[in-house]
């Protein structure tokens, strides 16, 4: 339902391109990608969804990383670290996506430092 690829792959810092179509609400959590590595610390994120949805982001399935709806860019000057504990996995849910018969597209540019 949607691709994503590792765009940068340094020593320092790691940078991910996520896109496609999101699931309808009733379909719950889904991965959307998994690193090698489970310390990262979040310093940008620019997001495009498709208007009249939403995609939450997570580290894991309880930790809410943000948000994304309609169109928006945050740099992070200090990071936001992973949690404790975290396996490596981000996370997508869906919401605001029940109403359709259809996936909503999406485009996630995340850039983190390890």
């Amino acid at each position: 339902m949607f691709k994503a690829k590792m765009t940068a792959n340094g020593a320092h810092n790691v940078a991910v391109q996520i896109s496609g179509g999101l699931p309808i609400e009733e379909e719950g959590m889904f991965t959307l990608f998994k690193f090698d590595y489970a310390s990262l610390k979040l310093t940008s994120v620019l997001f495009l969804v498709q208007e009249k949805a939403g995609l939450y982001l997570w580290w894991g399935e309880e930790n809410l990383i943000l948000p994304a709806e309609s169109r928006g860019a945050f740099k992070f000057e200090i990071g936001i670290k992973s949690p404790e504990g975290w396996d490596g996995t981000l996370w997508g849910s869906s919401f605001k996506t029940s109403d359709t018969d259809r996936a909503k597209g999406f485009l996630l540019l995340l850039d983190f430092d390890r």
